[in-house]
């Protein structure tokens, strides 16, 4: 489903909100905080689940499926939590019953869903199984993580009115660029609205940390192990059931699963088939379609994978198109399956017949047929049938019989024939592109040749053979300049020369006329171009010869030198626009067309050092290209801009009908980098206060001020208690929230003019207070202390020193006895304030 159609529809998040409200009971709500309980209450659960017979009936049913391998029929309750444990029989009740409801509100046909569903189900086992790797006790709250991850997108289904076309695609896949358009339709990513969605169920904050950074795979080593586990869980679904398979992208992604949870291949293989156990034992009772056998590719190990990924870049790599595929796919079979009758039908390269290969043991050689269609293949083996190519289209087809004694399991081959799709869709794919490009190429009425750097020709259309006059009809292998030079009389080869000597121009080209008895005309004028070109980063040049006989050498000329200035013009970054004395434009380049008519001296308005009359005098007096006016402009289709402006006068018969040329430079930009610079300089990216380097220019400039006029002037110095402990807690994403958080207090705690807060360094900040007193400079000390533990509710405090400045003391000299103050503070336990006197 494409992201245009996820953000068109005005849903709002209260409106998800309330949709939740309707969709979700009580019950519900009552079976996520049971499971999030330290210790779940059995009778609370059991009179939740029992009050709903079919939720009760499916439970039990789970609970006698393979998956817990039970020895004899568990038929209560009771026993069921006996032998699974409290928790697993909420979790089992937690993911009926959210299927369930969620099911029956969203307004689409249940097989529409499957695919979300399988997302669904297969990310929250994988985030327990690999939760149980990492944090055990954390298992059950990653479970519940991943099923509720993508709720506010289950609910969007709820409400929106999508039609047919809209109901093949998985909702729940990650696309391009998805998170950016939701930001922009809802004001937030569907992951940050399920967590506000949430906030009022009382889930520990582990949980809700998940769902908000399940996607975060960039960030995967900064977050929680729970996070973690819902984060890989997520991505492993995604490259597990996509409806467009990355073969490649599944196989990284298991080793890297492998590496992160130090696990060897046996327990690899051991995390996905618990995972498998698992995933289709509730796809069974919760009546959700499979996949396709060919595209489980949960049910393959990783080396099977690689295998097959190998396969499939072999058959890649053949060298003879169809006919190379063909072979190393039947000695694929042979090797891999033992597989010795087999027959398999690949579309042509052009795509108006199919070839069919047949494998027989007595021909170690493989025989070869055509025909038009499938059906009129001369098709000898019975047995399994297999059609190649995606949903719509027909690569081929694949039938075979099965051997005695396979070499390898046979349910592979669904996924192998997957992988070999994948591959042909790519040659089909590009092979096709390429032969319309060919064929357009070749029926140009335009001459087209591609030359080596010494001019030896590569490649020609048939246009530019039929120049030739020697009769063979193929010019490859010729030097272009002496093949123009014997059939033309075209002197190519200065052209060449001056393109080769001038290393930064691009192209050159010329207008010759000359006889040409070969092509049955006595005169004929050919447009010669030569472009510098790349082939597989291989410098080459590009020769374009063009038969324009039906137009006069100069008419050519002249519309070519005007097609080239109107490009040029339009090219160009700058303003462009001729002005008459007056000042009014009578003339633009197309970016400022709708200025024509008007007067320059209206839409515009000196800045800078301009001093003189800004108006029809100033064309008057003639002013000097040397000397560049910059002005706001503002033609009433954009935002004012600022354009630095040069004259130059065009010469005209007499001085009533003279004009100039007007080229305006955008300094918009430059501005702009230049207040960003300026900013940068002064103020520290994180908290928005004074930098380092900005402290200490301000400190001296004080300090020079006060024992100038005599006005007290004060410092004071903190850092933050327990901030380390913040960051190794929580994270340094944490950590730099509470550095802003304390910024903005800091910020409404000091006089706004009268004092400079400053960011020192880490968690270090510093203010320089002027025109103070120490009874003043105290009820400022106290409001931080104050502000600080409001704001951080005890989670850090300060350890603050504070002075006056002295008589003839230095910037550094009051610094050094802050700085000691804050130790002191620091030293008898923080949370403090110590004077330095």
């Amino acid at each position: 489903m494409g992201e245009e159609h996820r953000t068109a529809l005005a849903i709002t998040p209260e409106a998800l909100a309330k949709c939740l409200a309707l969709t979700f009971p009580p019950a519900m709500v009552q079976l996520v905080q049971e499971l999030v309980a330290p210790v779940p209450a059995f009778d609370n659960i059991a009179k939740i689940i029992q009050s709903d017979p079919v939720l009760s009936a499916t439970v039990l049913t789970l609970v006698n499926s393979p998956f817990y391998g039970m020895t004899t029929k568990v038929t209560n309750l009771e026993r069921a939590a006996v032998v699974l444990g409290t928790r697993e029989i909420l979790k089992i009740a937690l993911s009926i019953s959210f299927q369930q409801n969620t099911s029956v509100a969203i307004k689409r046909d249940k097989k529409t869903l499957f695919a979300d569903w399988r997302l669904s189900v297969w990310s929250s086992i994988a985030a327990e199984q690999i939760a149980a790797r990492t944090d055990p006790k954390q298992a059950h709250l990653a479970y519940l993580a991943s099923l509720l991850k993508d709720l506010s997108l289950f609910l969007y289904l709820c409400l929106e009115q999508g039609g047919p076309d809209e109901e093949n695609a998985c909702f729940l896949w990650l696309e391009d660029r998805q998170m950016e358009a939701e930001r922009a339709r809802w004001g937030e990513t569907h992951a940050e609205l399920t967590r506000s969605l949430l906030s009022g169920w009382m889930l520990p904050e582990p949980i809700l940390e998940a769902i908000a950074h399940h996607h975060d795979m960039e960030d995967l080593e900064s977050c929680s192990l729970i996070t973690r586990s819902v984060i890989l869980a997520t991505r492993w679904a995604e490259l597990q059931h996509a409806a467009v398979p990355d073969h490649g992208g599944i196989i990284q992604f298991e080793m890297q699963l492998r590496a992160m949870l130090g696990l060897d291949d046996s327990q690899l293989e051991l995390l996905r088939e618990e995972c498998t156990q698992r995933f289709e034992s509730l796809l069974q009772l919760l009546g959700i379609q499979n996949a396709s056998l060919d595209s489980r590719f949960y049910s393959q190990s990783l080396q099977s994978m690689q295998s097959f990924y190998f396969h499939a870049m072999e058959i890649s790599s053949a060298v003879n198109g169809v006919e190379g595929m063909g072979r190393i796919i039947c000695r694929q079979l042979r090797w891999n399956w033992g597989i010795e009758h087999a027959q398999l039908a690949l579309r042509t390269a052009g795509g108006n017949s199919f070839v069919l290969f047949t494998l027989m043991p007595e021909d170690a050689s493989l025989t070869m047929n055509e025909a038009p269609s499938i059906a009129k293949l001369p098709w000898k083996v019975k047995g399994e049938k297999m059609q190649l190519g995606p949903k719509g289209q027909i690569y081929g087809e694949l039938r075979y019989a099965v051997p005695a004694k396979p070499l390898r399991p046979l349910q592979d081959m669904p996924v192998y024939s997957n992988f070999i799709t994948s591959t042909l869709t790519t040659y089909y794919k590009d092979h096709a592109v390429m032969a319309t490009k060919a064929r357009a190429l070749q029926a140009l009425p335009i001459g087209v040749a591609l030359a080596s750097p010494d001019g030896i020709l590569l490649d020609a259309n048939q246009r530019f053979n039929s120049f030739d006059n020697d009769g063979s009809g193929d010019v490859v292998g010729d030097n272009v300049a002496d093949m123009l030079r014997r059939s033309l009389g075209i002197p190519a080869a200065s052209l060449l020369d001056a393109l080769r000597a001038d290393g930064q121009r691009q192209s050159i080209s010329q207008l010759f006329c000359v006889a040409a008895p070969h092509l049955q005309r006595q005169e004929v004028c050919l447009y010669l171009s030569i472009h510098r070109h790349e082939v597989d980063s291989s410098p080459a040049f590009l020769i374009v010869l063009e038969d324009i006989s039906e137009l006069s050498a100069i008419e050519m000329q002249v519309l070519k030198q005007r097609d080239f200035l109107e490009k040029m013009v339009a090219a160009m970054q700058e303003s462009i626009f001729i002005v008459d004395i007056g000042g009014t434009v009578v003339w633009s380049a197309p970016a400022t067309a709708h200025l024509v008519g008007r007067n320059l001296f209206d839409f515009t308005r000196p800045t800078g050092l301009f001093t003189g009359e800004w108006n029809s005098t100033f064309l008057a007096s003639g002013p000097a290209p040397a000397m560049p006016v910059e002005v706001d402009i503002n033609d009433d289709l954009q935002e004012m801009t600022q354009l630095e402006l040069v004259f130059s006068p065009l010469h005209e018969a007499d001085d009533v009908s003279r004009s100039y040329l007007v080229v305006g430079r955008d300094l918009t930009v430059i501005r702009r980098l230049e207040s960003k610079i300026r900013q940068q300089a002064m103020f520290d990216g994180l908290t928005g206060l004074f930098n380092y380097s900005q402290f200490n220019t301000v400190l001296a400039r004080e300090v020079e001020r006060s024992s100038r006029t005599g006005r007290g002037m004060g410092l004071i110095f903190f850092d933050l208690d327990r901030f380390k402990q913040v960051n190794d807690t929580y994270g340094h994403q944490t950590g730099d929230r509470l550095l802003k958080l304390i910024a903005k207090g800091v910020m409404q705690s000091v006089r706004k003019g009268m004092d400079f807060p400053c960011r020192y360094g880490g968690d270090e900040f510093a203010i320089v207070v002027t025109e103070v007193d120490r009874q003043t400079l105290e009820k400022m000390c106290v409001r931080l202390h104050e502000m600080v533990r409001k704001q951080c509710q005890d989670a850090v405090s300060l350890s603050m020193g504070v002075a006056l400045l002295r008589p003839d003391e230095t910037a550094e000299q009051l610094l050094q006895r802050v700085d000691k103050a804050s130790y002191t503070a620091k030293h008898k336990g923080g949370a403090q304030t110590c004077w330095e006197d």
